[in-house]
Order: structure tokens, then C-alpha cells, then sequence
């Protein structure tokens, strides 16, 4: 089979992170069947680039100076239109439904090529930010028709497909999960640190509560533990005057910068515990890479996150709860040896491997 992803999000030259859970989809998939990736990158520049990941997965990156609205949207119609010109395809992949959605439509109906739909975007709650509910009518409008049309719908998580149920539409869907490079997150408690150390990985922004764990972290100091709280994606001033005034800087917390996806893995490794507490989660990559290296993890009992975490690999706390979270952090300290690392690491990788989520997405066209 050859599939076309058309792909709201994707890495490119602006944005390196964008979509990066998406293209690891598509190199899980590209096992099975070829799979050409298009995606358009609103710029300051004009051009077209082509990436061979291997030989069934070619990524096509188109550049163009932005412009006003209407003509960013006739541009990004003309040039999937072009492409799907001399090319044959036996299915379309759209990989979140806005802005391409209804262009995705368009070409499915002119050229009759069965259209899929994956979802990513966790924003089909009242109250997140973004939320679908508070967006334009041309916005739900277009929402609405792509998931209509689609011949499937494939979401990550239970909880953003109920939640995109009540939305949007009354539309079975497929749940299929974020995937993991098991060649990086795996199994590796030799190189722990001596020190217990828990890890968190994010953009920092409000949603993740990264305020909350450090508040957290002062009052696990405060009761006399002994641990080191790692956190990487960013070092907002605010975070690291908070952590300073509440004293546990230095010693107890650290603040990284982006990191790439093989250098977040090294340090994964090292750490014992991974930490979410965020406010909503669609499913959240960090959790299942942790899970893959074998790491019991504490998370908000939100969204997708908690349909991963169970007794046997971590604990739930309460969104927002700080002392439900400090009792967590201290629990999984104590009882750190009652959790089978290797069989975390193991039944992880069963669901979340490149094997496992290239299987299940290919079957989807069948």
C-alpha cells in the first residue's frame, strides 16, 4: 500500500519539536507499508525539502512566506492539490484535523481516496486552554465535516475519543497509542543515580504544574528526604525564583533546556521515577517513554495519562492536590524496591514499541 499523510504538525526547520510524536508514528508505520509525509510551513522563506527516513517513509516540507490568512489557505490547497496530481495513493492519513481538514476532504472526494483521521490535539474539553468549545464556528465547522467524512477515526486515548464524542461528533473511533524508540527508552537500572532521583520532561508551560512539584519538592525536603527533582524542556525564570525561594535550588531541583529525543533518553535512564502533574493530558509521550525504561511513574489522575497507570507501575494523585502528590513522592520512595522495573519496562514496550503501533496503524486500511 502507499499513503499519503498530510500532517498539521510535523518537524521542520521553524519548529523541531512540532508533531515529533507524529513522525514516529510514521517511521513505525513505514514497516509495513510506503508512506509519503506532506507538510506546509508557514515562513519568512520559500521552498521545498525532501527527507528519505528510509525507503518507504519520504517526508515532503514545503516552505512559504506568510502571508494573511485567505492566501496562506489557498496556497496550502494548491499545493496538496498539485501534489496528489501524478501521484496514486490507496488511502489519506490526515494527522490532526485543523487547518488541513477540510483541503483533506476536498482531495478524498475529487480523487475518491479513503480518508483516515488521527487526533492528537487534547483540546475537546471545557476549560483547557484552546478549547475546542471556545473556537470560531469556521473552526468547529471544520472539525466537524473532516471527522464526518473520515473512514476512520483514530485517537490516542480513551479519553480524547469519549471527549471528541461529546464535542464533535458521534463517531466510533480507534485507539491507537503514542509510540516509543525502545532503542533509546529501555530497561537500565544500572546507571541510576545514587542519589533518588525523579525526572519530569516538558515545555513548562502552566498546564504541566510544574509550580505545584516544586511546592511539592519543599515539602518533601521539609520532611526530611533526601532526593534530586530533574526537570528538562525549559528554565522559565519563574519556575527557578520559586524554586529558589522555597529553597530547594541546587541541591534539590535542577532545570534543563530542550534536549534532543537520544540525550533525553540518557538521562532517563538515570532517574528512578517520572513525574506529571499536569492539569489535562491528550496521553502524553513522557509517560510511556518512562514506562519503556522501566520507570514507576506518579501522574494527575487526567485524560490519557491515567489510563496508562495502574498499581504495578505507579501511582494517581489529584490534579492540582500538592499534598496528595508529596505523599506519592514519598510513598514510591519508600516502597521503591516492591516494583518490578524489568516487567514495567517490559509489558511497555509490548503496547508502545515501533512493532506494535506500525502493526495497528496499518491494519487500520485494511
Amino acid at each position: 500500500m502507499r499513503i499519503l499523510w498530510l500532517c498539521s504538525w510535523y518537524p521542520n526547520e521553524k519548529d523541531a519539536y512540532r508533531g515529533d510524536f507524529i513522525q514516529r508514528q510514521a517511521i513505525a508505520t513505514s514497516a509495513y507499508c510506503s508512506i509519503d509525509v506532506v507538510h506546509v510551513v508557514f515562513w519568512h522563506i520559500n521552498k521545498h525539502t525532501q527527507h528519505i527516513q528510509n525507503n518507504n517513509l519520504k517526508e515532503y516540507i514545503f516552505y512559504v512566506q506568510e502571508k494573511n490568512a485567505i492566501s496562506n489557505f489557498r496556497m496550502l490547497k494548491k499545493i496538496l492539490h498539485q501534489f496528489l496530481l501524478d501521484k496514486k495513493y490507496d488511502a489519506i492519513h490526515l494527522h490532526i484535523p485543523f487547518p488541513v481538514g477540510s483541503i483533506a476532504v476536498s482531495l478524498s472526494k475529487k480523487y475518491n481516496i479513503p480518508l483516515y483521521v488521527s487526533e492528537h490535539y487534547g483540546i475537546y474539553q471545557k476549560g483547557v486552554d484552546g478549547s475546542y468549545y471556545n473556537r470560531s464556528f469556521l473552526y468547529k465547522n471544520i472539525i466537524k465535516k473532516t471527522i464526518r467524512h473520515a473512514k476512520k477515526l483514530i485517537v490516542v486515548s480513551q479519553s480524547l475519543g469519549q471527549d471528541m464524542q461529546q464535542a464533535v461528533a458521534a463517531k466510533d473511533y480507534h485507539v491507537i497509542s503514542n509510540v516509543v524508540d525502545t532503542k533509546h527508552f529501555y530497561h537500565a537500572s544500572q546507571t541510576k543515580n545514587a542519589i533518588f532521583q525523579f525526572i519530569h520532561v516538558s515545555g513548562m508551560d502552566a498546564n504541566k504544574n510544574v509550580e505545584g512539584i516544586i511546592k511539592a519538592c519543599a515539602l518533601l525536603k521539609y520532611r526530611g528526604y533526601k532526593f534530586h527533582m530533574r526537570c528538562i524542556g525549559a528554565k522559565p525564570q519563574a519556575l527557578l525564583q520559586l524554586s529558589k525561594e522555597l529553597q530547594v535550588d541546587k541541591d534539590y531541583i535542577s532545570f534543563d533546556d530542550a534536549m534532543t529525543y537520544v540525550h533525553v533518553a540518557q538521562q532517563v535512564h538515570k532517574a528512578h521515577v517520572g513525574i506529571l502533574f499536569s492539569y489535562s493530558e491528550t496521553q502524553s509521550c513522557v509517560i510511556l517513554e518512562w514506562l519503556c525504561s522501566g520507570l514507576p511513574v506518579i501522574t494527575s489522575a487526567v485524560g490519557g495519562a491515567k489510563e496508562l497507570i495502574n498499581k504495578d507501575n505507579g501511582l494517581l494523585v489529584q490534579a492540582g492536590h500538592v499534598e496528595d502528590l508529596v505523599q506519592a513522592m514519598e510513598s514510591i520512595m519508600i516502597n521503591y524496591n516492591q516494583y518490578d522495573t524489568k516487567n514495567i519496562a517490559l509489558q511497555a514496550q509490548e503496547k508502545y514499541s515501533y512493532e506494535q503501533v506500525g502493526k495497528q496503524i496499518v491494519t487500520c486500511y485494511l
